[in-house]
């Protein structure tokens, strides 16, 4: 299967449980692995037959801009459908997010959810 694969977009959001995470916005990374056939636009050479990657960065960043999730988990989740919703030709996606704010604090390299829809 062919894929667009799009590795740690940067996002900011609000997310969080802890009361200082809900007052400001945090960096989030968010990679995106999206199975869709290329072989038509790899025929024609023409983006109609394709996706827009500026379109599904830019669709991402808004989204996670405006959202209001508790949990990493359910942002992951809901922009999977979101994605999924607006660009008919992913047949299946994975949305992978780091949230680094936190991991030095505990110690580690990073705090990362990957999804599967």
């Amino acid at each position: 299967m062919d894929k667009i694969l799009l590795n740690r977009i940067e996002v900011s959001c609000i997310i969080g449980l802890l009361e200082e995470e809900k007052l400001a916005p945090q960096t989030l990374f968010i990679s995106i692995d999206a199975e869709i056939s290329l072989k038509e636009i790899g025929e024609s050479d023409d983006l109609k037959h394709g996706i827009d990657y500026c379109e599904i960065i830019e669709k991402t960043r808004f989204y996670c801009e405006h959202s209001n999730f508790l949990t990493i988990e359910a942002l992951a989740h809901n922009l999977a459908i979101m994605l999924k919703k607006s660009f008919l030709r992913i047949r299946k996606i994975r949305i992978t997010i780091e949230k680094p704010k936190y991991a030095k604090d505990l110690k580690l390299q990073s705090i990362e959810i990957h999804v599967e829809r």
